[in-house]
């Protein structure tokens, strides 16, 4: 399938395992550039060799804790220069970790999972609209929120 996005800068948040790598893998096979941001290194690197056998052409990973507002900000800043400035598609597959339905979370569960997901997406916002403001056009450019709990599309 042709995306379209071949050469295209594409940020995935928690990209190194499920849905998150599914993702990534998507867009390195249409030929993105593809930038991982997840907890583990160890994952990150891994995912990483995988998306550059599916085809992208500069794939990296960054480890960070996304609940860390500063830790966000040097991660995109450093992608930032990366990319000079220029980014296409960001996906955010970061959710509550807590299982269960809507009856058994505690209150603590609740607000870590708010934390974590849409806590941790708006922490990027304000980078995406820098990023997406630049002075250089994009052929696309793509936010999808894939968490279950809050969309920013």
């Amino acid at each position: 399938m042709d995306l379209g996005l071949a050469n295209a800068t594409a940020v995935v948040v928690d990209g190194s395992r499920g849905t998150g790598l599914a993702a990534s893998r998507c867009l390195a096979s249409d030929g993105a550039r593809v930038a991982l941001v997840g907890r583990t290194q160890a994952r990150i690197d891994s995912a990483v060799a995988d998306l550059t056998e599916h085809g992208s052409p500069d794939a990296v990973g960054f480890a960070v804790d996304i609940g860390d507002a500063a830790e966000v900000d040097k991660v995109f800043a450093a992608m930032c220069a990366r990319c000079n400035g220029e980014l296409n598609v960001l996906i955010n597959t970061v959710g509550p970790g807590a299982p269960g339905g809507l009856e058994d979370l505690t209150d603590d569960q609740w607000r870590a999972a708010v934390e974590d997901g849409a806590m941790g997406m708006l922490r990027r916002v304000p980078v995406v609209a820098f990023l997406a403001s630049g002075a250089t056009p994009t052929s696309a450019n793509v936010k999808v929120n894939v968490d279950g709990g809050c969309d920013f599309t």
